[in-house]
């Protein structure tokens, strides 16, 4: 019994003491790791809808930016040494992996890096065949949707009541979606590559994806309103910061359903998006949805309310 207590105990321990000000490093963290998980379950969507499909824009026009998402996945884990305190912390964390979750989590992002770098390997080193390459995204697809596993995971601690409920798988998942998809709509765009989603069919799904983070969101806070916590305090929710960081999110997230579902409703949505028409459009509608992520990430690190061990 004592054993099971101090696995449990060890299991969430970094999960003691929290200091919103020092935890931008798990912000960057998550958020660019969830970018390149929604990148790799696309680029994987597109293979399997090709396949049925011969139609579409064939994969080997729309090659997977596996250099920029290495990149990204290699910030994301340097970044992340900043909340282990030191480098030798990333490799001590390993040493629980049968229990722990940050283990768990730490393995699974080493694992989805290096099998996009075997990808990277496969299509510009070795020219390796397309059914190869196929295997290796789908492999890289599984790897990363285990490493979102870990990561909902770890933050779904049961001593923690603002965070071991529904929201944090929903919200994850939703990151993961809605950055992925406007990550692609941006490299595509700015790359005039071709595209397998009309423009109005990306600002459809954009929209959906936005009108769930909108509700669930509200629905989260009113949650945390009504959450009685006896041996814990949080001043950014007590004092009214929160609600003013969500409204201010919740106003990036209407103007950006705004101008999708304005592009949706206009006869010119299915044309040729690499227009000049759309530059501005586009480019203000993308940064506004890569804003409100990054703030609804704060708000969900800053509703951090533990009731001990």
């Amino acid at each position: 019994m004592h054993y099971v207590k101090r696995i449990r105990m060890h299991k969430y321990l970094i999960w003691k003491k929290f200091d919103m000000n020092n935890e931008w490093s798990l912000i960057v963290f998550t958020l660019l790791s969830q970018i390149c998980i929604g990148l790799i379950l696309l680029f994987s969507f597109f293979q399997i809808s090709n396949n049925f499909n011969p139609d579409l824009t064939t994969v080997s026009k729309l090659k997977f930016p596996e250099l920029p998402v290495l990149i990204a996945i290699g910030i994301a884990m340097l970044v992340s040494l900043l909340h282990l305190g030191a480098p030798k912390n990333a490799i001590n964390s390993l040493n629980n992996i049968g229990f722990s979750w940050i283990s768990k989590e730490i393995l699974a992002i080493g694992i989805f890096g290096f099998s996009v770098a075997v990808l990277f390997v496969l299509r510009h080193i070795t020219k390796s065949p397309e059914w190869a390459i196929k295997i290796l995204t789908y492999i890289s697809s599984l790897s990363g949707i285990y490493l979102l596993f870990a990561m909902i995971k770890l933050y779904m601690a049961p001593t923690i009541l603002s965070w071991s409920n529904w929201y944090t798988p929903l919200s994850f998942i939703n990151t993961t979606l809605v950055l992925g998809i406007s990550t692609y709509f941006l490299i595509m765009f700015y790359t005039k590559t071709d595209f397998h989603f009309t423009l109005k069919g990306i600002s459809l799904i954009l929209v959906i994806l936005l009108l769930i983070e909108l509700g669930s969101s509200f629905i989260h806070y009113h949650y945390l309103k009504n959450l009685v916590v006896h041996n814990a305090s949080n001043s950014f929710l007590k004092e009214g910061r929160y609600f003013l960081f969500l409204m201010i999110r919740a106003s990036l997230i209407l103007l950006s359903l705004v101008i999708l579902i304005t592009l949706i409703s206009s006869n010119h949505s299915t044309e040729n998006i690499f227009s000049s028409q759309y530059h501005l459009v586009i480019s203000i509608t993308l940064f506004l949805i890569f804003a409100e992520e990054v703030i609804g990430r704060y708000l969900f690190y800053g509703s951090f309310l533990c009731t001990g061990l």
